[in-house]
């Protein structure tokens, strides 16, 4: 399969990136559910895919100026073989009809506030053309302030895989929006903490970290015991992935190496053609 057909498969980058003439400026950003991205990189290894060079640069914990005060992780993304970069959202909310309907605001803690509001929409926003003003005014999610980023070092790469494996498994766990303790504010920090713990020699910028989780006088943040249960479920999820595509590797290199002859007689016979 050509590279950039099964990049544009895998959702990550662009036709954009790739000079496309017919790509228009209509194209706008679009959704990957946790599982839909988790599985498409990790189904099986494939050289193409480029799994192996496709890393998290950095991550920015944005909070929107609108008045539900939404939380989201921001996501620069680089294919570092073929240096493209583009933006990604990672966010919570409720199901689209309900988000398009009402505005969302957290509610508290007590059995009286624990709203039950279906099935939560958690997705990867993958920006169309990497211009992050436009991508989140797209999303709705401008105007808005960071309050925390994490650079992750090349020497030490986080893997987009790794990144859709984490969100898979809290999602996983809990796939229901419940408005006093299972919103944007818990599934954001809950993947932030989960982030600083799997990778600590990031370079972590705490600016305004004192605003995360924060709503008027409320305030949501994970708990130790919470973020370590996923983590060592990511680590056991992860593992069986690494164990997967090593096995899928072992396969894809049998099957070139049976065809590297087949591939060099055909070139030869180009060459003196």
């Amino acid at each position: 399969m050509h590279t950039t057909t099964l990049r544009q498969f895998l959702g990550i980058f662009s036709p954009r990136f790739d000079n496309n003439p017919k790509v228009t400026s209509r194209n706008i950003h679009y959704h990957l559910a946790p599982e839909q991205l988790y599985r498409r990189l990790t189904c099986e290894y494939l050289p193409e895919k480029h799994i192996e060079s496709t890393i998290v640069k950095s991550v920015w914990y944005g909070k929107t100026r609108s008045s539900a005060r939404h939380e989201f992780i921001l996501i620069e993304v680089e294919d570092t073989q073929f240096n493209l970069k583009n933006y990604i959202v990672l966010d919570r909310t409720p199901s689209e009809t309900l988000a398009r309907s009402k505005k969302i605001f957290p509610a508290k803690a007590t059995s009286s506030g624990r709203k039950y509001w279906g099935v939560a929409l958690d997705s990867f926003r993958v920006s169309y053309n990497g211009i992050e003003k436009q991508f989140l005014q797209e999303c709705e999610l401008w105007p808005r302030d960071y309050l925390e980023k994490i650079e992750f070092p090349s020497t030490e790469p986080f893997f987009l895989y790794q990144l859709a494996a984490l969100a898979y498994v809290i999602s996983e766990k809990s796939p229901d929006y419940v408005v006093a303790y299972r919103n944007c504010y818990w599934f954001a920090g809950l993947i932030w903490e989960c982030m600083r713990q799997l990778q600590p020699n990031g370079v972590y910028d705490d600016r305004l970290s004192r605003n995360r989780g924060k709503f008027a006088v409320l305030r949501y943040n994970p708990g130790i015991k919470e973020r370590d249960e996923i983590c060592a479920a990511f680590n056991k999820e992860i593992t069986s992935v690494e164990n997967r595509l090593s096995e899928s590797r072992k396969v894809c290199q049998l099957r070139r190496n049976k065809m590297y002859p087949i591939l060099l007689i055909v070139a030869l016979e180009e060459a003196f053609k």
